[in-house]
């Protein structure tokens, strides 16, 4: 082994809101009902004498970036990580919280600060937990997601299954073990938002990847850490629909047997990895500007008001024209960590595929490209589907 070995920490922390909260992924216009599963905020550690970084996954829709700069700052006040050096990954669940700034239904603010605060306490856990460990990479497959965007007419493109559309089914896991026949942690990524329960559902829920997760954990004695990372979803979606061919939601019978049909695979790939000796963790972000195409004119707004169309979003793109907010280009982060020769790359808000796959063929070595972290920016799509 060389001189520099790989040490990593897990620990996992209990996110689930209060009941009451308004869920997030559909404008629903009543609060939650009930607990369906619970929601997980996980983080692993690595160290490797040099540096220490942190990847959390969370059972969430995504975040607004000013939690993102709050986590890192309890981190670098209690730990000793770089607050760059964290990651910080939702899983995309339309059954969780409301936690951004989207409009529409409200975000319960002190439940936002205390998430905030018991994220860095997980990564807290799992940097007091460290010892050597080896990590292999494995991928499977699955076919329940579909793409979801069908061009129906030149320019009009509803939401609808297209069995032709550019899809991605490979299931990705990395296994880390610290010396037990058990893995200490297993990351997986699957391409799927995280849509079984639909906008009618009003209870909390992981969805498929919570489902997966507790599934992956059960298959080890509940000795191991699963952790899930989104990829690039924007376009993709559960493969669930009527006879019709729309797209519907799915039962709480149904998403058991996706989360169990998922976790089978994962476990499988699981099992066929053999883990090697790791040595090295480097971590990068930048931050970039990135040009909306055309920003809305104040006219254009108004009128769009009077029309009765999207009023929600054109008064809020209003207000922000107002204050002074509306700025021609977005500021996102984009963060690279290489774990020996694995590969993570965040993109914030919602990427389509397309930007994932062009990512994962410019590196060499194993790719995650991870959507839905580090912050939310809406939707990141091709220049074709714009």
């Amino acid at each position: 082994m060389s001189a520099k070995s790989l040490k990593a920490g897990v620990a996992t922390v209990n996110i689930t809101p209060p009941v009451g909260c308004y869920l997030q992924g559909y404008t629903r216009g009543k609060p939650s009902v009930g607990i369906h599963d619970n929601l997980y905020a996980k983080a692993i550690v690595f160290d490797d004498s040099e540096t220490k970084a942190a990847i959390v996954t969370t059972d969430l829709i995504g975040f607004e970036y000013a939690s993102i700069i709050a986590i890192r700052e309890y981190i670098e006040q209690t730990t000793d990580i770089p607050g760059k050096n964290v990651m910080v990954a939702a899983s995309h669940t339309h059954a969780g919280p409301a936690i951004m700034n989207l409009g529409g239904d409200p975000t319960d603010e002190s439940y936002v600060r205390e998430l905030e605060k018991k994220i860095a306490g997980v990564v807290r856990m799992a940097a007091s937990e460290l010892q050597p460990v080896t990590i292999g990479v494995g991928i499977g497959e699955m076919d329940f997601n579909v793409n979801r965007r069908l061009t129906t007419a030149p320019g009009v493109t509803p939401m609808l299954p297209n069995p032709d559309g550019i899809v991605d089914r490979r299931v990705k896991v990395m296994r880390v073990d610290a010396g037990a026949d058990t893995p200490l942690a297993v990351l997986m990524q699957y391409v799927c938002h995280a849509t079984v329960f639909g906008g009618t559902n009003l209870h909390i829920s992981g969805d498929y990847p919570g489902r997966t997760q507790r599934f992956v954990e059960h298959a080890y004695n509940s000795g191991t850490t699963a952790l899930f990372l989104q990829g690039c979803c924007g376009n993709i979606r559960p493969h669930l629909v009527t006879e019709e061919g729309q797209f519907r939601a799915g039962s709480p019978a149904e998403l058991d047997r996706i989360g169990r049909r998922l976790g089978a695979e994962v476990v499988k790939v699981c099992e066929s990895i053999k883990t090697q000796p790791a040595s090295n963790i480097a971590v990068a972000s930048k931050l970039f500007g990135i040009p909306y195409d055309e920003l809305p004119t104040e006219t254009a707004l108004r009128e769009s008001i009077k029309a009765g169309q999207n009023v929600e979003w054109a008064e809020m793109m209003l207000k922000r024209l107002e204050a002074g907010e509306l700025k021609p280009e977005v500021g996102i982060e984009i963060q690279v960590m290489k774990l020996d020769g694995t590969w993570f790359v965040t993109l914030p808000g919602e990427p389509f595929l397309e930007i994932g796959l062009q990512i994962e063929e410019k590196l060499e070595g194993n790719v995650f490209v991870v959507g839905y972290a580090n912050g939310n920016v809406g939707y990141l799509c091709t220049a074709t589907s714009y």
